[in-house]
């Protein structure tokens, strides 16, 4: 088995331990059980989400590798796999043109919506600076219905990072 030994404080940990809640869990598909470094940039991805960042302090220098393992709470030094196959093309994913509407939300008050539900969520999104329908079944079975309010953006948009 081959590892990386790395090293990091606790901003980093918790960082490092965010990215890894985006990896696949399953069996099989053992390129997504990882984080992918690429030139500068942390890939994470279950084959439904993914999430590119620049890469955090105790990966710099390592890329490109893909590294799964346990990192712990607070001030670590561990060591992680290195996976071997081949991790998907994820700038095939990122879409290349401009999305039809941008809506800005508080990632907090959308979470807490979404703790409350299980199974699919809807989303309705009526345009810029309109409310977002959601709507779903909540965790005890019955059917839920929230209404968010965007932010209101001036001149956001989406920032793609350089792949």
């Amino acid at each position: 088995m081959n590892t990386r030994r790395i090293k990091g404080n606790k901003k980093e940990s918790l960082f490092i331990r965010w990215l890894q809640k985006m990896t696949h869990k399953g069996h099989g598909r053992p390129a997504l059980k990882g984080i992918r470094l690429e030139n500068g940039k942390a890939i994470a991805t279950d084959g439904y989400r993914m999430v590119i960042t620049p890469a955090p302090e105790p990966f710099k220098g390592l890329e490109p590798i893909t590294l799964e393992g346990k990192v712990p709470a607070g001030k670590f030094e561990v060591d992680m796999e290195i996976i071997l196959d081949t991790f998907p093309d994820f700038k095939s994913i990122v879409p290349e043109d401009s999305p039809e509407s941008i809506v800005g939300v508080n990632p907090q008050l959308l979470a807490d919506i979404l703790k409350g539900m299980k199974g699919t969520a809807i989303l309705g999104l009526h345009g810029k600076n309109k409310p977002i329908e959601i709507s779903g079944r909540g965790n005890d079975g019955e059917k839920v219905y929230a209404v968010l309010m965007p932010m209101h953006l001036m001149d956001q948009k989406i920032e793609r990072p350089k792949i």
